[in-house]
């Protein structure tokens, strides 16, 4: 790893039942807070990726848990 790098956790994000339309949305905001992306599944509402902050997931409006 390159000094200075962040280590990256992989997170299983699940998005609120009443924002499951926006799941694509709360991806992308996921990704502005630093999340990689490695799936997003619309039917089960499941986001999971990689992510060097794990709590900066936690305050994306519309994630019900990480």
């Amino acid at each position: 790893m390159k000094k200075g790098a962040k280590k990256t956790k992989k997170f299983i994000a699940v998005v609120e039942e009443d924002q499951a339309e926006k799941i694509a949305d709360i991806a992308d905001e996921l990704k502005k807070e630093g999340a990689s992306i490695d799936q997003v599944m619309s039917f089960t509402g499941i986001i999971t990726g990689t992510t060097p902050d794990m709590q900066k997931l936690n305050g994306v409006r519309g994630i019900k848990s990480v």
